[in-house]
C-alpha cells in the first residue's frame, strides 16, 4: 500500500476508532464534525484519498447510510481479527450447541428461551459452510 499523510491517517485512525467503539464505520458528517471540518468535501477528499490507497472502500451507489469499509489489508494491519482466533471461538460455539441441544429441561424452555436456540443453531449451519 502506498504511503499516506499524517492528515489521512488521523481519518483513518478515526474511522477504525469508530468502528471498534460503535461497530459501524462513521458517516462523510460524521467525520466532519469530528474533524471540525466545516464541508464535507473536506473529509471526502481523504476518504478518496485513502481508498486510491487500497486503505478503504467507499460505495457511493449504496443505499445505505454507511458507505466506508476497511479493506482486507487495513483490518489485518489494525488487528480486527485473527482466522485462528475466529476459528477457534465458532469451534467452542459448536461444542456449546451440541451440549446445549442434549440437555433435558431444554424442552421444558419458554419461548424467549428458545430463541437463543435458534441463534445457536444458525452459527451451527454458518460453521458448516
Amino acid at each position: 500500500m502506498q504511503e499516506i499523510t499524517r492528515k489521512q491517517k488521523e481519518i483513518l485512525d478515526l474511522i477504525v476508532l469508530y468502528i471498534q467503539t460503535k461497530d459501524r464505520p462513521p458517516t462523510i458528517r460524521e467525520i466532519c464534525e469530528e474533524k471540525k471540518y466545516s464541508s464535507t468535501n473536506s473529509a471526502m477528499t481523504h476518504v478518496v484519498a485513502l481508498c486510491k490507497k487500497g486503505y478503504l472502500h467507499y460505495n457511493d451507489s449504496s443505499s445505505c447510510r454507511t458507505k466506508i469499509s476497511l479493506t482486507e489489508k487495513t483490518r489485518k494491519e489494525y488487528g480486527f481479527y485473527s482466522s485462528e482466533k475466529y476459528i477457534h471461538v465458532l469451534k467452542n460455539i459448536e461444542l456449546f450447541c451440541d451440549h446445549y441441544l442434549e440437555l433435558e429441561e431444554y424442552k421444558e424452555l419458554p419461548n424467549s428461551k428458545k430463541t437463543v436456540h435458534w441463534a445457536l443453531m444458525k452459527v451451527r449451519a454458518l460453521m458448516r459452510t
